[in-house]
């Protein structure tokens, strides 16, 4: 699944495609795709004629800024999320639909937007502003975000302190720390020298520290490379390209591999329906 890295990868490469631009058109023909809206043609009404003001990001969540053609038109939010498997491509219209493709946006230009999600988990939203909050409620409650609304050591460590949990289900939590998902966990607490399944109230004031300067610096350094398409090769960006940061990553994906720190091998283990991946003699 896209994390926080990938999407903000794709927030960087859409940003200057689509600011300033107008919607001229948009064809939805996946119903899941855009099942918050009550029909089909739905998403078309409210983004035709828009033009696009800014382009924002909330965890896993890339939310588009845009305002509408008349003077008196509400300000809009289009909301893409990826999910397990979507893919947002920029190309000609002339292009060859690829399959599964089932959102078009059409630009002011020879160009558009497409949508395409094969496993159709992601979606394509579009709201009035003063809506989103309520209709979309769980990207209001996602909490910090480590790219875009970073908190300070200090209250971070407070934020451990106060709940008892494994390290691994606290990160994963969106609603304590937006936008981390199965490879950057494994891979902050592998910096952070933590196990998984290591409760959040017995570490140490080191161990906090520690995390918190991975979860800043990870998911950036990702971002700086692309983000990550691991083997299946899913994640893709804007033109088609796979992300670079695969090639950094220290333990996910890397079972039975040796450790780059010590030279153990990299141990897989289950933990809430997903893998895991380890070093049992770097991490405690």
């Amino acid at each position: 699944m896209p994390e926080i890295a990938e999407v903000e990868t794709l927030r960087r490469d859409l940003e200057p495609v689509l600011v300033g631009r107008t919607i001229v058109d948009c064809v939805a023909t996946g119903e899941r795709s855009v099942r918050r809206h009550e029909f089909l043609g739905e998403l078309a009404t409210l983004v035709c004629g828009a033009q696009v003001t800014g382009l924002r990001r909330v965890g896993k969540y890339l939310l588009i800024d845009a305002v509408g053609d008349t003077a008196t038109s509400d300000p809009l939010v289009i909301m893409i999320h990826l999910r397990m498997s979507g893919q947002v491509f920029h190309v000609d219209r002339s292009a060859q639909l690829a399959k599964h493709t089932h959102v078009r946006v059409g630009l002011d230009g020879n160009d558009e937007i497409r949508f395409v999600d094969p496993r159709t988990f992601g979606e394509v939203f579009a709201c009035r502003s003063v809506d989103f909050d309520r209709l979309v409620p769980s990207v209001a409650a996602m909490g910090w975000d480590p790219l875009a609304s970073p908190v300070s050591k200090l209250a971070f460590g407070r934020q451990v302190a106060s709940v008892k949990r494994h390290a691994k289900a606290f990160l994963l939590d969106q609603r304590q720390v937006a936008g981390l998902g199965n490879i950057y966990t494994d891979e902050v607490l592998f910096a952070a020298k933590v196990r998984h399944d290591r409760r959040t109230n017995s570490l140490t004031p080191r161990e906090v520290g520690r995390m918190y300067r991975a979860i800043l610096a990870l998911p950036a350094d990702a971002a700086n490379n692309g983000g990550s398409s691991l083997r299946d090769q899913q994640y893709r960006r804007l033109y088609g390209e796979i992300g670079g940061y695969q090639h950094h990553l220290q333990v996910f994906d890397r079972a039975s591999q040796p450790c780059f720190v010590c030279g153990r091998v990299i141990e897989r283990a289950a933990y809430g329906g997903r893998s895991t991946f380890f070093c049992g003699h770097c991490q405690h």
